[in-house]
């Protein structure tokens, strides 16, 4: 049969776009209309990136497949998309495919997922051209019902098209990790451990202190942290799924924000998750790095520092020191044997203390003190 003849796509109108799409790797709002341009270069009537699973990883879009996007994810029809993996496979055969070259027309019609989708569109033309966190990135573009099926002029030039999505891809990847990697360096600067994760549950990176904490009861293996006590390990593994790889719309329990990693010897470890980006179509598909972990031992005592009492709150240098003392767990009669002076004075102290921190008994204090113990130069 011969292939049907469609308006051939503006050549020279694609090539100015190659410059927008490298504009897109660093202002990710510019993805949108950029999408949409070369969605009309190519005789489209609309274009997506998106990361693997369609449903997890979030997506790219031009305007007139907004209202789809919106439709799969609320469905939760994404999540049974066939043809990530279907092109996955048969990538060796061609790096730009059709839904023709995929399927057999009877699953065209008959697949649950393709025959919810042809409600929105019928062809269908797209390809891997990258990847992010060792998950494939595609770009597809589509046609309505009552349109002629993409054919091989329109396949070589979005072919031609993949390099300049690989490289603008990975400029926006090291970009965002970049950024990622910064912020855990800041929770250095707290001597606070933290452990970056990226979006399909791997460790990306840990800081110094994450490491500190590292041994036989904690560790990263294959790129993945893992504790040593089972109980333990489930828990945290359920909170790195849920924070990296679970769409909130299928999940019906709330989500832990905190776990407990028991030690064979030495207090337990608190791991806190914090998301960075929203699972689902909201997630920024170039953002490698979603959620930290923060580690807090309970063995680590953090103490505030006696000059930023002074400072804070006015304190003398001896009132100063008798605070931290206090914060430490000591009571008057030890504070007193280790400033050497007598319990008459440090009680005379105390007194002035609680006046400048506003604080009126000894157990409020503390509390006020443990606020100001998480900034640098602060743990002992």
């Amino acid at each position: 049969m011969e292939e049907l003849v469609v308006r051939g796509p503006q050549t020279d109108y694609l090539n100015e776009l190659i410059a927008k799409v490298y504009d897109a790797a660093f202002d990710s709002s510019l993805w949108s209309p950029t999408l949409h341009e070369i969605s009309g270069a190519l005789g489209a009537s609309g274009a997506v990136v998106f990361g693997a699973p369609l449903g997890i990883n979030g997506t790219r879009c031009s305007p007139g497949l907004c209202e789809t996007m919106d439709w799969f994810f609320r469905e939760g029809i994404a999540m049974n998309n066939p043809r990530p993996e279907r092109a996955m496979r048969l990538r060796h055969k061609s790096p730009v495919l059709c839904e023709s070259d995929m399927f057999s027309p009877w699953e065209l019609e008959h697949l649950p997922y393709n025959a919810a989708v042809n409600r929105f569109y019928r062809w269908e033309m797209g390809g891997i051209f990258s990847r992010a966190d060792d998950a494939p990135l595609f770009f597809t573009v589509t046609r309505g019902r009552n349109t002629e099926r993409f054919g091989s002029a329109e396949k070589e030039l979005m072919a031609a098209l993949f390099p300049h999505f690989e490289r603008a891809a990975q400029v926006a990847l090291r970009l965002n990790l970049a950024e990622a990697n910064g912020m855990i360096n800041a929770f250095e600067h707290t001597a606070t451990a933290a452990v970056l994760l990226g979006a399909s549950g791997r460790t990306l990176n840990l800081n110094p202190s994450a490491e500190l904490l590292m041994g036989p009861d904690l560790s990263v293996c294959n790129r993945r942290l893992e504790a040593k006590d089972p109980r333990s390990n489930r828990d945290l593994q359920a909170l790195v799924h849920d924070l990296t790889l679970c769409p909130p719309q299928l999940t019906k329990r709330a989500i832990s924000s905190a776990v407990t990693v028991r030690r064979g010897n030495g207090n337990p470890i608190v791991v806190h998750g914090l998301p960075l980006s929203e699972v689902g179509r909201d997630r920024n598909i170039f953002q490698e790095a979603c959620a930290v972990l923060v580690l807090v031992s309970t063995d680590d005592r953090r103490l505030p520092s006696a000059s930023l009492l002074s400072q804070t709150y006015g304190l003398t240098g001896a009132e100063a020191r008798l605070a931290c003392l206090l914060s430490e767990g000591l009571d008057l009669g030890e504070a007193a044997d280790r400033l050497r002076v007598t319990r008459h004075t440090v009680r005379s102290q105390l007194k002035s203390v609680m006046h400048k921190t506003r604080t009126n008994r000894q157990a409020e204090l503390v509390s006020l003190l443990a606020h100001l113990a998480i900034v640098p130069g602060s743990k002992r």
